[in-house]
């Protein structure tokens, strides 16, 4: 619950060049602008078909909507959990090293940066 993946909070991300470089240097995010598009897009999509009512749709139509939206449910799912998997790895690797009184900053720039990056 503490991270928080909503429309709003992506669309930040996108505008963001440095944030978003930075986790796309990291394996797991690597196609990370694409999959922000699809979640937004996605959720947009289903949003305003539901505000115009489901009844008008057709049973094609409603089950592409139901499938766009567990689409983008489960896209939006996997893109926290990653983010959880590496906030919670930081702390654990800082203290790791020898080096509890440093920043965060100088252990990964400086003491093991190969070893983070990795």
């Amino acid at each position: 619950m503490l991270v928080n993946v909503d429309n709003d909070t992506l669309n930040r991300l996108m505008n963001n060049k440095e944030a978003l470089d930075a986790l796309k240097r990291i394996e797991g995010f690597r196609n990370l602008n694409s999959d922000i598009e699809t979640i937004i897009n996605k959720s947009e999509a289903v949003k305003s078909a539901k505000k115009n009512g489901i009844d008008k749709l057709s049973q094609k139509d409603k089950k592409e909507l139901s499938e766009a939206e567990k689409e983008y449910k489960t896209l939006r799912k996997q893109l926290q959990e990653k983010l959880i998997k590496f906030a919670t790895r930081v702390p654990v690797f800082m203290y790791l090293t020898d080096y509890r009184e440093r920043c965060l900053k100088d252990v990964v720039t400086q003491l093991e940066p190969g070893l983070f990056k990795k």
